[in-house]
């Protein structure tokens, strides 16, 4: 979660690609089927369109198994006025 999080936020695409796998994910495929859009994380990570100066609370993970795992966290945006 703090790779995940300080990648984000600082637009290290080195830290997410270490992250996240580019094999198919039944989710995934059945939102790009009703018409969603996958945008790249080099388009996520740019200045402006990552969330800079976001701080997380309250992290838990989940592993069900070596290929699936889930996560939960607070998030905080800067404008949040939380910070």
């Amino acid at each position: 979660v703090n790779l995940f999080y300080r990648s984000l936020t600082t637009g290290d695409s080195q830290g997410i690609e270490t992250i996240f796998s580019s094999a198919p994910a039944k989710q995934v495929s059945e939102v790009m089927e009703a018409g969603g859009r996958i945008d790249t994380w080099d388009k996520c990570l740019e200045p402006g369109a990552r969330p800079e100066g976001m701080k997380v609370a309250g992290a838990d993970a989940t592993i069900l198994s070596e290929t699936e795992a889930f996560t939960t966290v607070v998030e905080f945006p800067r404008t949040s006025g939380m910070l």
